[in-house]
């Protein structure tokens, strides 16, 4: 039975939208603006900053390669997929906080998701959890006390408008010890289908 688990490897995945440069430099500055607001928590690597689309979990390593062949032929979309980095929020949970810096709402990121959910659904990937789109900064974090958590919570963020061109098929892995999440598979977006066609 040992032997069975050791060949049916588990990978982590999901789908995500990657960052460029500029937009990684910004939020790696709010970052150094909320670490002396917390007493402690895990701040993530700006080399790890995403947009989740649609998280997938931990897959049998020979279900991956459904995972990469789900691109249709079809039109493509009508309006390009614009992103906009605008304000901070938290999840709690048991007293500790996710941080993350939340983007703008947006059709074409919504038809983009909605389009992705439903076609991983059809291939028995299927996943309920509301779409929430945010670009995690900080984890299992506890604030030093009231004052710091409101000082939190009046902190604006607002980034220029960026396109995205490509989303991607990502593993979530640790290497050496540290956490990484590595491209597996690149999707450009020219090759979507049009949902009002």
């Amino acid at each position: 039975m040992n032997a069975e688990k050791t060949t049916n490897q588990m990978r982590r995945v999901f789908f995500a939208i990657q960052l460029n440069e500029y937009t990684v430099k910004c939020l790696a500055e709010v970052q150094s603006y909320i670490r002396p607001l917390v007493k402690k928590g895990r701040f993530t690597d700006p080399v790890n900053f995403h947009l989740t689309l649609q998280f997938v979990g931990e897959i049998p390593d020979e279900k991956i390669s459904q995972l990469m062949i789900h691109q249709p032929n079809g039109p493509v979309l009508s309006r390009p997929l614009t992103l906009k980095v605008e304000g901070l929020g938290s999840f709690e949970k048991r007293r500790r906080h996710i941080l993350w810096a939340g983007l703008e709402s947006n059709e074409t990121l919504s038809e983009l998701t909605g389009w992705l959910r439903n076609h991983l659904a059809e291939k028995g990937f299927a996943n309920h959890t509301p779409f929430h789109p945010h670009i995690t900064l900080a984890r299992e974090c506890v604030f030093i006390d009231a004052a710091a958590r409101s000082a939190f919570d009046r902190m604006k963020v607002a980034l220029p408008a960026v396109s995205a061109e490509k989303y991607v098929l990502m593993e979530s892995r640790r290497i050496e010890g540290r956490l990484r999440y590595l491209p597996l598979m690149v999707f450009p977006l020219s090759q979507l289908p049009n949902h009002h066609s």
